[in-house]
């Protein structure tokens, strides 16, 4: 009987095209093909390679934390990181931006490469390398789990049963995924730390380590983005009487036939209109009845600025 389940897709729909994970995805396969050169061309020249960019921690050397993300084991080693990264790397990607998740996503891989070291045997004496990119893409996935919480993933199964093939799809909830995959992870990060010695293998302490920091990263900068600062006292600010910008008479109100003509010598500002010239008592009267707002302002020859009609 033969059975395989891979996630294939995420329900969302990227808004820009990931160029830094297809710049990873392409970066890793083409050094992968490389490492398979000399390994059919030279085993002194594999041998040279394995040493130079694998991260072994009894021989650190501090560029390997950065090569180390960029090597593979085999080719399914390659192909089951590439379809991880391309699955949450795009999506982390395209929702953080393409500084910030190439910063988070280096970032996550040394952090994840350290914590394999300290929960590993022998921690930096010890002689067994590793490589890989899945303490950088674990730190997409930790991050994917907080961006994305009610994300759903697409499965897709298949397999042999007596030579008769079978096959389906189905979606699981991204939270029951991600914490599925890091509980079983973590617990056999646990037991890997009672080896009496240093052994090879997948690292889940790297994949464990990378996920709570991708993890604890983005929910803690969401949360002080979120986080209201102490709310600042209202200022009072006393009204100010605003002169009104330069407008034009358009339609005057009929002054009094007994009022003086020189008399009229006050202008009302109201609506972005002129009005005048008035008496002060036939302003109170419009004041009254309505017919000139509260809120307008008036003016008279040897007045420096418009004041507000109620000082009338």
């Amino acid at each position: 009987m033969l059975f395989f389940l891979l996630p294939v897709g995420v329900d969302y729909r990227t808004e820009r095209l990931p160029i830094v994970t297809f710049s990873l995805m392409g970066s890793c396969v083409l050094i992968h093909l490389w490492s398979m050169i000399l390994w059919f061309t030279s085993m002194d020249s594999y041998e040279w390679w394995l040493h130079t960019f694998w991260l072994a921690p009894a021989t650190l050397k501090p560029y390997q934390f950065v090569t180390t993300l960029f090597v593979h084991a085999d080719i399914f080693h390659l192909l089951g990181n590439m379809i991880y990264l391309f699955l949450f790397g795009a999506c982390v990607e395209d929702l953080l931006g393409r500084g910030r998740f190439l910063f988070l996503y280096l970032l996550g891989g040394f952090l994840a490469s350290f914590a394999h070291i300290l929960m590993s045997p022998g921690h930096f004496n010890s002689p067994i390398p590793l490589g890989g990119a899945s303490g950088a893409i674990s730190t997409c996935m930790g991050a994917f789990l907080v961006l994305m919480p009610k994300s759903r993933i697409e499965f897709k199964y298949f397999g042999l049963v007596f030579l008769r093939p079978f096959g389906g799809e189905f979606y699981m909830p991204g939270w029951v995924v991600m914490s599925f995959w890091f509980l079983k992870d973590l617990f056999w990060a646990i037991l890997g730390m009672f080896e009496s010695r240093p052994s090879g293998g997948t690292a889940f302490a790297a994949h464990t380590g990378g996920f709570l920091f991708g993890l604890a990263a983005v929910a803690t900068v969401r949360a002080l983005i979120k986080s209201p600062g102490p709310t600042p006292e209202p200022e009072v600010v006393a009204p100010v009487a605003v002169k009104p910008g330069p407008m034009r008479v358009a339609v005057a109100p009929r002054a009094e036939a007994s009022a003086a003509p020189d008399t009229r010598s006050i202008m009302v500002a109201q609506d972005n209109q002129e009005f005048g010239p008035y008496t002060r008592e036939e302003v109170r009267r419009y004041l009254a009845d309505g017919s000139i707002a509260a809120e307008a302002f008036f003016w008279r020859e040897g007045m420096p600025e418009w004041r507000p009609v109620n000082e009338l």
